[in-house]
């Protein structure tokens, strides 16, 4: 994983963390005084996950939901993320572009990054182009394309620094609504373009 960043507690690199509360550009209500927010990435404590971000002070209940987006270097692989009750949350594309996935936290803690692999590709894919569960698609990342930042709300998507619709960028669900592309992971099921934990 390369970054991470939170709407409205993370505008970067750590040492950016506290410029950006401070400056009164948390959103209005965020929280009820000044807090310091600690954003570090840790060893996972569970087998199979990837990756660990921790947000301190942990408990801490937020008067708007925050958003975290982690980026994912594995194009051929369906993201899961877990909460500090090992409960899957929803997931949801943030920037295809650049492998970014997104969820929100109403309260502090951390998430735990799990990777469901795809099915590989054989033979393996050509110059310029990459896997996608055993399909091989052209490789269209521009590493020229604008970042959003924001993270993008939900329902929404970065596409080279505007933050569009997800059904205007995945379209074909029933009744117009938008496709889970890549699909969701197990355990996790499309919800116009969201992948929610799966309800019995």
């Amino acid at each position: 994983m390369r970054s991470i960043t939170a709407e409205r507690m993370i505008a970067g690199p750590a040492r950016r963390l506290r410029t950006f509360l401070s400056s009164g550009r948390a959103g209005p209500g965020t929280f009820a005084q000044s807090t310091q927010v600690t954003l570090r990435e840790t060893e996972p404590q569970h087998a199979g996950r990837s990756n660990r971000i921790e947000v301190e002070p942990h408990g801490l209940a937020l008067a708007q939901p925050a958003r975290l987006s982690v980026r994912v270097d594995d194009s051929n692989a369906r993201v899961k993320m877990h909460d500090g009750n090992d409960d899957l949350v929803q997931v949801e594309v943030e920037d295809r572009n650049r492998g970014a996935y997104k969820t929100s936290m109403s309260e502090l803690g951390e998430i735990e990054v799990e990777l469901e692999h795809g099915r590989t590709c054989s033979p393996a894919c050509a110059a310029g182009q990459e896997c996608d569960d055993g399909v091989c698609k052209p490789h269209v990342e521009d590493a020229n394309a604008k970042v959003c930042d924001p993270v993008c709300a939900s329902g929404q998507e970065c596409d080279d620094g505007v933050c569009k619709a997800h059904n205007e960028m995945e379209p074909g669900g029933p009744g117009g609504t938008a496709s889970c592309v890549p699909a969701c992971a197990t355990g996790l099921e499309c919800d116009d373009g969201i992948c929610k934990p799966h309800k019995p």
